[in-house]
């Protein structure tokens, strides 16, 4: 019993010859011609269309295409997956970074606009790790004017801070 071959791979019954023809059209790309291969190999393309059509070289190059844009969507997946594993690797990092910093940090140390910015920043970021689709609306309710107010879902009141410049 024989074992399964790729297309593009060498088929039973084809000579070494025929297949390294083959590879010669097979590896011009997708705008390959036998006249190519004829000049790269000197043969007559009288005989090289006949070996195309007995070989099913249009079939087996376009399995050859598909083969190759496959591996290539594949190792995009994986690269895009790095980039995303690098840039959460490098959020991660600052997260630690401003922790440390916030920690030290009294709440007297803000100003308004400052504490408006952390909250505004903090909720973004909550709702975007909850997948909350409102998170957007959420932040565009925040009042613009210098008072910072608080809408405690649970409590179901708001908080007003002081102003403070």
């Amino acid at each position: 019993m024989e074992e399964k071959r790729e297309l593009w791979e060498r088929q039973p019954h084809e000579s070494s010859e025929a297949y390294k023809d083959f590879c010669l059209y097979r590896d011009l790309g997708p705008q390959r011609k036998v006249s190519e291969v004829c000049k790269l190999n000197g043969k007559e393309i009288s005989n090289m269309c006949q070996q195309q059509k007995r070989h099913k070289w249009l079939k087996r190059a376009q399995a050859w295409d598909d083969y190759l844009e496959k591996e290539a969507r594949k190792k995009m997946e994986r690269d895009i997956i790095l980039v995303k594993r690098s840039a959460l690797s490098g959020a991660m990092r600052m997260a630690q970074l401003s922790l440390a910093r916030l920690k030290d940090m009294k709440a007297e140390d803000l100003t308004v606009k400052e504490a408006k910015e952390f909250m505004r920043n903090a909720l973004a970021i909550a709702q975007s790790l909850m997948g909350n689709e409102q998170a957007e609306e959420e932040i565009a309710k925040m009042p613009e004017e210098n008072d910072v107010v608080v809408y405690l879902p649970e409590i179901e009141s708001e908080v007003i801070a002081d102003k403070k410049e």
